[in-house]
């Protein structure tokens, strides 16, 4: 296995959560809306989106898409968070405010024995958790 990437689902705001997370993440973004009822790409840019992907470096941070026009996603919940592992306290505290602005607080910004650590909901109601570990 070369990589693991979350793959966020949403309903109708993915153009608009992608967006926010390149401004909290910088990187490179595409979008890419479902095509138009032809079959041809989809001049409308508030079109839903078939594909998006947020990269640095070549890497992918983070995909995400509305879901299927016609697919019930009503009983769809969020049972997962994306976990990210900081690289010192100051990017765990420069995140963690970018996603829990207009969002919920779950956890604080705290120290614990295994290093800092918080928990948030962004604004479209998806669930991240932070840690920058103790040097040791």
């Amino acid at each position: 296995m070369n990589s693991t990437t979350p793959y966020i689902h949403f309903r109708g705001s993915c153009r608009a959560a992608i967006s926010f997370y390149r401004e909290c993440f910088g990187g490179e973004l595409e979008v890419m809306a479902y095509p138009d009822a032809a079959g041809n790409p989809n001049p409308d840019a508030n079109a839903p989106v078939m594909h998006s992907k947020l990269a640095q470096g070549g890497q992918a941070l983070l995909m995400a898409s509305d879901y299927p026009p016609g697919t019930d996603a009503s009983g769809q919940g969020n049972n997962f968070s994306v976990y990210i592992d900081c690289s010192s306290d100051g990017e765990l505290e420069r995140l963690f405010t970018a996603l829990s602005r207009g969002g919920k607080v779950t956890v604080p910004p705290s120290d614990m024995p295994f290093g800092r650590f918080c928990m948030c909901d962004d604004s479209f109601g998806v669930s991240w958790i932070l840690n920058s570990a103790k040097a040791g």
